[in-house]
């Protein structure tokens, strides 16, 4: 941080709320959380969340980057450091961004937040990317879904390892 640029310095105290909030209305912090510089996103968008409880991920809505582990990682902790209320995650399935999708699978899985539609669980089991179907199994498993046996035996054969071993959790 320290050699960082100013608007790097600035969004990190803002997050770790060491002086108040001077940006005003949500669209002025919003506009930093689609920045090209992966650090001064990051700390936007976890200021953001801390800020904005209510509109937690609605900068997930059509996200052009790429969402590292790393933040993933720091927008689940700081969902839970700040006592956030776990939003509405399901529409997110259907971005176009499929580490969105992923962040999603994890979000649903490490909440433990029941499918209200298990069909559009069911329906990522068929989907082209590998890392998405892995996340879709172990989110299955986790929430243990009731019947799905008999899909997993139909898709066994195809899968990989790792997916096969998410399966056999089951």
């Amino acid at each position: 941080i320290r050699r960082g640029t100013s608007v790097e310095r600035t969004l990190y105290l803002k997050y770790l709320s060491i002086r108040p909030f001077k940006t005003g209305p949500a669209q002025k912090l919003f506009k930093f959380v689609r920045i090209a510089n992966p650090r001064v996103r990051l700390y936007s968008q976890l200021a953001f969340i801390s800020q904005y409880p209510y509109q937690a991920f609605s900068f997930l809505e059509d996200y052009p980057y790429s969402l590292t582990e790393w933040e993933q990682l720091n927008l689940y902790a700081s969902m839970l450091h700040n006592s956030i209320p776990i939003p509405e995650l399901y529409h997110y399935l259907d971005a176009s961004n499929p580490t969105v999708v992923i962040f999603t699978l994890r979000m649903i899985r490490w909440h433990y937040v029941m499918p209200k539609d298990r069909e559009r669980l069911l329906q990522l089991i068929d989907h082209p990317g590998g890392q998405i179907r892995l996340e879709a199994y172990k989110t299955i498993v986790e929430l243990n879904m009731k019947a799905v046996g008999d899909v997993f035996r139909y898709h066994y054969l195809n899968e990989t390892t790792e997916v096969k071993k998410a399966m056999v959790d089951y």
